[in-house]
């Protein structure tokens, strides 16, 4: 259960940023979001660090992996909830679509969400897989004899 942990505290990270974009009123802060998705895969390699780092830990790459897009998966359920309480709170506008609206639509909520599932699932995934590959060395491979 630790992936849950580690999943929420990714998604409060994330939502710490998209607050702090959403609280400009003129919305020109928009790379902090991106700075979010950084947080969320710092906080994605301290977990598969610590789960692969672990003394006595028997886990295989797949074990790893699997374990780390649950913590994405989780992460992103977070951040997705949070990111729409605060749409709901800063931008309610978005969330009505009319004609007379001309600075406010719904595809200015893109901004919020397109950051906070795909980047945050592309990120998380490179990491787990690169981590799960990468930092576990002590991996049995069998070797296999090739005939020509």
């Amino acid at each position: 259960m630790d992936y849950t942990f580690y999943g929420i505290l990714e998604g409060i990270f994330y939502s710490i940023t998209v607050w702090l974009y959403l609280y400009d009123q003129e919305f020109r802060e928009a790379r902090l979001m991106y700075i979010g998705a950084g947080f969320f895969a710092f906080i994605m390699i301290l977990y598969l660090a610590k789960l692969v780092g672990e003394d006595n830990s028997k886990k295989n790459a797949k074990e790893i992996v699997c374990a780390g897009h649950l913590a994405v998966l989780s992460g992103i359920i977070v951040s997705v909830t949070v990111c729409s309480f605060l749409c709901f709170i800063y931008k309610p506008e978005a969330f009505h679509v009319s004609l007379s609206s001309s600075h406010q639509s719904a595809a200015s909520l893109f901004d919020v969400f397109v950051p906070a599932m795909l980047m945050n699932l592309l990120a998380g995934s490179f990491i787990s897989f690169l981590i799960a590959y990468a930092m576990k060395w002590n991996y049995s491979a069998k070797e296999k004899s090739i005939s020509l």
